[in-house]
């Protein structure tokens, strides 16, 4: 939630950054008071419980729209139970892939508006009840981010498609890295090797789309280079094989 939290500031929007790390919620002298939106950015299965926690410690209550970061989770599942005490609950799930550690610094998306902040540009799914629904999409543009609706049946397929182009790619070039090495690579050289073929082909699919993007012996119906490729990663790892076998 770290990117989320600085892109909220940049926007403007007064912000209290809290978890649990952080220690108590309230200072035991400090007067509470329930903020207009709360955004729960925990871990899935932790999202029902730190939402019950800020109801319970008067965090957030009846003027208040919660709202969860998670693609794959409906918000009136992790959020329904409070419905008669929150003003709302919707989703805000920016199609980014975020990682501690990770340093940012990708070129903004061609739709991004100047000055829009480092989300500027992502499209985001947007959910929840009506005004779940209307918070999220004004966070979302105040953020320069383009909203998708999606509603509580689409968004596990939204969120696949997700998981399909961010960690099915990250493990396919883990995949990709274990071959690499054996043919000579240290790892961190495979590493970056792969990392920016993988970029080469993301920024192709920006600047001209599918399938002119595609390339390689699928593309140009090649049979026998795919058979020398199935042949040589047979010998040398039967897992490659499986996996280019079945992406073939």
């Amino acid at each position: 939630g770290h990117l989320l939290a600085e892109s909220l500031t940049r926007a403007g929007f007064a912000l209290r950054h809290w978890a649990r790390s952080r220690g108590p919620l309230w200072e035991e002298a400090a007067q509470r008071h329930c903020v207009d939106i709360a955004i729960v950015a925990v871990r899935d299965e932790a999202i029902g419980q730190a939402a019950h926690f800020l109801v319970d410690h008067a965090a957030a209550g009846e003027r208040t729209v919660l709202l969860h970061c998670a693609g794959a989770l409906p918000p009136q599942a992790v959020f329904g139970e409070l419905a008669g005490r929150i003003k709302g609950y919707g989703v805000l799930h920016p199609l980014r892939s975020f990682v501690e550690g990770a340093v940012g610094g990708d070129e903004p998306p061609a739709n991004a508006r100047p000055g829009s902040g480092p989300l500027g540009g992502t499209v985001m799914a947007v959910g929840g009840d009506d005004v779940g629904l209307a918070t999220a999409q004004m966070l979302c543009e105040a953020l320069g981010g383009v909203p998708l609706a999606v509603s509580p049946e689409q968004q596990a397929a939204y969120h696949a498609a997700a998981v399909m182009a961010a960690g099915h790619v990250a493990a396919l070039i883990e995949v990709a890295v274990h071959v690499l090495t054996r043919v000579g690579l240290h790892r961190p050289e495979a590493e970056r090797a792969l990392a920016a073929l993988t970029r080469s082909v993301t920024r192709n699919i920006d600047q001209v789309g599918l399938p002119a993007a595609l390339t390689g012996p699928f593309a140009r119906g090649d049979v026998a280079t795919v058979a020398r490729h199935l042949q040589a990663l047979g010998a040398m790892s039967a897992e490659a094989e499986a996996v280019y076998r079945g992406l073939s």
